[in-house]
């Protein structure tokens, strides 16, 4: 994804994130996530993968439930993570920022049509925040509507 389409709605605060301080977009436009393997456990899948955030690579696994039908695909996910691990070291006193930063999404996808165009665009939903606070969040390219700070279903 990237990096710039944070939106918390809050605009001061989104382009704090988008600096230095946080994700520093200039220099690392992007956040991926690769897949690496996936193995099946009970209620899902653990999916093991290297997650690159402002430029630090690190392996993690993400337990992922999905759903399939003949005509739909969702899968839903939730793991956490140190921003420490990934060079994001800023604090504040006023404001102070935790550490572990919960991550949850879901991808959706529907088959594509006869004509080979899909019939509903794949869209991603995402929010991070701080623990316990969980602020949303979400790319405004994938993710139009805000989450309110409900987990999407």
């Amino acid at each position: 994804m990237e990096a710039a389409s944070i939106d918390t709605a809050n605009t001061k605060r989104d382009n704090h994130l988008r600096s230095q301080d946080f994700f520093w977009v200039e220099r690392h436009p992007t956040i991926v996530f690769e897949s690496v393997r996936a193995a099946r456990e009970a209620g899902g899948v653990a999916l093991v993968g290297r997650l690159t955030v402002r430029g630090v690579t690190r392996e993690i696994t993400v337990p992922v439930r999905v759903e399939v039908t003949p005509d739909r695909f969702v899968a839903r996910g939730e793991f956490s993570l140190k921003r420490t691990d990934y060079e994001i070291n800023y604090q504040s006193v006023l404001n102070p920022v935790g550490d572990v930063v919960d991550v949850g999404f879901v991808f959706r996808g529907r088959r594509a049509g006869p004509d080979g165009r899909a019939v509903d665009r794949k869209h991603a939903v995402a929010w991070w925040g701080s623990v316990p606070t969980r602020q949303p969040c979400a790319s405004r390219r994938s993710f139009a509507r805000s989450t309110g700070g409900s987990w999407p279903r």
